[in-house]
This record gives C-alpha cells, sequence and structure tokens, in this order.
C-alpha cells in the first residue's frame, strides 16, 4: 500500500473502513473533498492492483497473500 500516492490511500481507508457495504462516488467525494473523476480512477487503480473487488455499488477488501 506504500507505492500508492495519498489520495488512493484515503479513498482505499474509506472503502476498509465500510468494507461489505453500498457506497456510492457521491458519498466519497462529500466525505473526503476528491473529486468524483479522480475517485472513479483511483477506484481502477486499487482493483487492477487486486486490493479491492467491486460488486455494483458494493465494494470488498480483499485479502492480501
Amino acid at each position: 500500500m506504500n507505492n500508492f500516492d495519498a489520495l488512493t490511500r484515503v479513498i482505499f481507508n474509506y472503502i476498509r473502513e465500510r468494507d461489505g457495504q453500498t457506497i456510492l462516488t457521491k458519498n466519497i467525494e462529500a466525505d473526503t473533498a476528491i473529486t468524483a473523476k479522480t475517485i472513479r480512477k483511483k477506484i481502477n487503480l486499487l482493483i487492477d492492483a487486486g486490493y479491492i473487488r467491486r460488486d455494483g455499488k458494493t465494494y470488498f477488501i480483499l485479502p492480501k497473500e
């Protein structure tokens, strides 16, 4: 996780606190003051790196081996 920038870590921690819950981009945007475009980009980065999984609007933290 140290190889990601601060915004990515903020979004990851936000998702980790709400693991398994429905999370809307607009809620992340309101709570963190990060733009929706950046949020989508960072979420896709985390998905590609294997840190989170998305199922619709529900996000899950994946265990790292």
